[in-house]
């Protein structure tokens, strides 16, 4: 049996610290809504399909792979969308459920190694 190992790492030239994810305000409110889903899941730290909360999937990399995957070229991609997918640990998980985003943002940029959300202009 051939075993795959994922791995995420921030881009060239990016300290791990660096690494952020750009979620929307629905994405937010449905983690938060729904984080005993995400406490609850047998694995850490968690792969979260964005698009399909509250749902965990036993596999969630295949349909994030698929989701990730490339569009034709008259497609655009939504500038106010948030990100697919996070990967965190259940404790950045708690960290992003805790913080408490300035009202009328629409957009944030969560910072889990320094647990900290920030909002878009």
């Amino acid at each position: 049996m051939m075993m795959t190992s994922l791995s995420l790492a921030p881009a060239h030239g990016q300290s791990q610290s660096d690494l952020a994810y750009k979620l929307s305000d629905r994405q937010l409110r449905c983690l938060r809504s729904n984080a005993k889903v995400y406490r609850n899941a047998k694995r850490d730290p968690i792969l979260i399909p964005l698009n399909d909360c509250p749902r965990l999937p036993d596999n969630p990399i295949l349909g994030a792979l698929v989701a990730e995957g490339p569009t034709t070229v008259n497609v655009s991609r939504d500038t106010n969308a948030g990100d697919t997918l996070i990967y965190v640990t259940k404790s950045q998980l708690e960290c992003l459920v805790a913080a408490m985003p300035r009202k009328g943002a629409k957009l944030f940029k969560f910072y889990p190694n320094t647990c900290q959300l920030k909002p878009i202009p």
